[in-house]
């Protein structure tokens, strides 16, 4: 037997008498004080471990705080009562055997399928949401272009329309004057035309 083989086998030792001595010591102390010197415990053993090997903790960021607090009430607290709440109800048998349950193929590959048809589902949602947002972006748009064009076509009008009502307010003797400006205009203009046709 290697040295490999022999940490294996004290592991499993370890591991299969977890439940009879968590079972033995919950009759004469309460779960939450059992657990926590459990984890002071196997905390103290692991950090003289870590010095022992040389090995030191490396700096960590607040980003990863953040991750191992999650981390540790889910996988340590609430596993830790869960856990400890089981063994006081049941057996040390239906306990260790409940945990060392792996889940069936089927369950696996049905929670694959779900998280495959989420994902699918989210991005399609995505997608169709950014179509939406682009086609309004479009329509805004277009509206806006057909709105200055109606007020670039509306603005001449409206300037004739302005002069028309100070001529009106002038008199006749102003509307001929400007009547004789528009043909004047005119008549130059078909000069020019008729120069450029000649020549």
């Amino acid at each position: 037997m290697t040295r490999l083989d022999a940490l294996l086998l004290m592991m499993v030792l370890i591991w299969g008498a977890n439940f009879s001595l968590v079972k033995v010591a919950l009759r004469d102390f309460p779960e939450l004080a059992f657990n926590a010197a459990r984890l002071v415990v196997a905390s103290s053993v692991f950090l003289i471990a870590m010095w022992r090997t040389g090995q030191t903790p490396r700096a960590v960021s607040r980003p990863d705080w953040q991750r191992l607090f999650l981390l540790g009430v889910v996988g340590t607290l609430l596993y830790q009562l869960c856990f400890l709440a089981g063994v006081k109800r049941t057996s040390v048998g239906n306990a260790s055997l409940i945990t060392g349950i792996d889940p069936p193929h089927e369950v696996e590959s049905a929670l694959a399928a779900i998280n495959t048809a989420h994902n699918h589902v989210s991005s399609e949602i995505s997608l169709a949401r950014a179509t939406a947002d682009q086609t309004l972006v479009q329509s805004r748009r277009a509206v806006e272009i057909e709105t200055l064009k109606a007020q670039a076509e509306v603005e001449p009008l409206e300037a004739l329309a302005g002069e028309l009502a100070q001529l009106k307010a002038a008199g006749s003797e102003a509307l001929r004057a400007y009547r004789r400006y528009v043909r004047l205009g005119l008549y130059e203009k078909a000069s020019r035309v008729f120069r450029e046709v000649a020549s």
